[in-house]
């Protein structure tokens, strides 16, 4: 499959994903580093995930070059993509119906997620999660002293 195609990449942040579900890992997200787009696929793998309102962006796919790619092959790639997103959506326990809110929005007009709507989604697993990480005990004791360099943070669950 063309490089080009948006499946590359939502696929390795599945697979990133499942990774992280299965090393029983923890995902956090501050406001304060951006994770949208594959990201958010990524981070739906914790097995608790806690987000401050703001942080998770969505979008729809898109093609960065659609030279040499058909219409037919374009529409075939799409909807596999969106068929398989929704069932890793759906495996992380978070609510597919996101995808369609994601679908409403060009991938150069990210639309980032309200608390209301990371509990609606099942994004968060703690309806508490907008409440600032750093006071949240659980939580505070797996943040790093200092703000991470990519995103998401994750940490083994139950570890510290």
């Amino acid at each position: 499959m063309p490089s080009r195609l948006p499946y590359a990449h939502r696929a390795f942040s599945c697979h990133l994903g499942r990774l992280i579900r299965s090393e029983g890992l923890v995902t956090i997200q501050s406001r304060g580093s951006e994770c949208s787009s594959a990201c958010a696929l990524a981070f739906l793998g914790g097995v608790q995930r806690f987000a401050q309102s703001g942080s998770i962006g969505v979008h729809r796919s898109s093609f960065s070059d659609t030279r040499g790619i058909s219409v037919d092959d374009a529409v075939s790639h799409i909807q596999r993509l969106t068929a398989d997103i929704m069932a890793y959506i759906s495996q992380m326990g978070a609510d597919p119906a996101l995808l369609q809110l994601a679908l409403q929005y060009d991938s150069g007009d990210l639309r980032y997620l309200f608390p209301s709507e990371m509990a609606q989604f099942r994004v968060t697993t703690d309806s508490s999660s907008s409440a600032d990480l750093a006071e949240r005990p659980a939580v505070a004791e797996q943040l790093p002293a200092t703000p991470p360099l990519a995103s998401p943070l994750c940490r083994r669950a139950g570890a510290s």
